[in-house]
């Protein structure tokens, strides 16, 4: 078997064809070619290890969404590297375990929206119920200055109720002394008028 008819029975039989992109395989004739069948089939993966930009990739085979490992130095928790890793699960997985994983992607996501809205109710109604505890605190400070300022009221007129007994006792007294001494004041000229007719006699 040729080197050709081997390439393409190989790529007939894989999942999925990894092209590491560079200088020197984006001049390749033999990679350019596998890497056009590769995607004519759904089968080709494309990987930056060189910075290249879309006029340096053959015509019809850049990919914007490749990942790029230019500057990866081994950490598999690298965005690019977890990029690379998804794009081969994806073309690795049968096709009814991929549906499989988009039906319970799709049912987390669902689950993660009613999540996020139940979060959101529930902040709404902690912001109300806060909302109504100051109300309800600011009513019970209004009320508690307004029974302060009554029992202000009713102690400061419990004061002029005693300041004005007060002088309604002193008022009452000085009439009585002022009647005493009215009736003094007659004994004293009744008592006059007598002597003064004794004299007269």
């Amino acid at each position: 078997m040729d080197w050709d008819s081997w390439i393409r029975k190989t790529l007939a039989q894989s999942k999925c064809a990894v092209v590491f992109w560079s200088a020197a395989s984006a001049s390749s004739d033999n990679v350019r070619h596998e890497a056009t069948i590769a995607k004519q089939q759904g089968k080709l993966i494309s990987v930056f290890i060189e910075p290249l930009t879309a006029l340096d990739i053959p015509m019809g085979l850049y990919a914007q969404q490749a990942a790029k490992l230019i500057d990866w130095s081994g950490d598999c928790t690298d965005n690019e590297w977890r990029k690379f890793l998804d794009v081969c699960e994806a073309k690795l997985m049968p096709r009814w375990v991929q549906e499989k994983v988009e039906l319970l992607e799709a049912e987390l996501q669902g689950e993660r929206a009613q999540r996020e809205q139940a979060e959101a109710h529930e902040k709404v109604l902690r912001e109300q119920i806060a909302k109504q505890a100051k109300t309800q605190q600011d009513l019970k400070t209004e009320l508690q200055g307004e029974h302060e300022q009554r029992e202000q009221a009713e102690a400061h007129e419990k004061v002029l109720r005693e300041q004005i007994a007060e002088q309604a006792k002193t008022q009452q007294d000085l009439k009585t002394e002022l009647q005493g001494e009215h009736e003094q004041r007659e004994q004293a000229e009744a008592q006059e008028q007598i002597l003064r007719e004794q004299i007269a006699e």
